[in-house]
């Protein structure tokens, strides 16, 4: 269910400044829930916005007879934190400070620094007292931009 949802909202999309950052398709409850997060191309998608991409959806969503008539739609901004997930995400914070949880050794190991350079499948943060390090994006379990105030 969750491809289909991400088909229709990448067609709905297409050719707007506004991209779909994640969905996340969640049952077990009385009714199915989509919670979509989603921004514009240079941050700062309104609440308005979201709400006129929701109604939208929702409209196209009804006609497809594969999805569930009580769909809950909720779309909102991924918010400061949004998860770091595609080589575009990565270019976006080129010159900032993330923290990448990828495997090493069998386990999880966090890592922090900035990314200096992103490519299809790599992106390489220079860290700290270490140096440059690549990882490999498609290894990559979460990254994060870090805020510091």
């Amino acid at each position: 269910m969750k491809d289909k949802l991400i088909q229709i909202l990448t067609e709905m999309l297409a050719g707007r400044d506004v991209e779909l950052v994640d969905i996340i398709y969640v049952t077990g409850g009385k009714r199915p829930l989509a919670r979509i997060f989603i921004d514009k191309q240079g941050g700062g998608i309104t609440v308005n916005e979201c709400g006129k991409i929701a109604k939208e959806f929702a409209v196209l969503t009804h006609v497809d007879e594969t999805i569930p008539e009580d769909l809950i739609i909720e779309v909102s901004s991924p918010g400061i934190d949004r998860p770091i997930k595609t080589a575009a995400d990565f270019r976006r914070n080129t010159g900032k400070n993330i923290r990448v949880t990828a495997p090493e050794n069998g386990k999880e190991k966090d890592t922090e620094g900035v990314v200096k350079s992103v490519s299809d499948d790599k992106v390489v943060l220079t860290v700290v007292k270490i140096g440059d390090v690549s990882f490999d994006i498609g290894k990559i379990i979460r990254a994060k931009q870090v805020i510091k105030f």
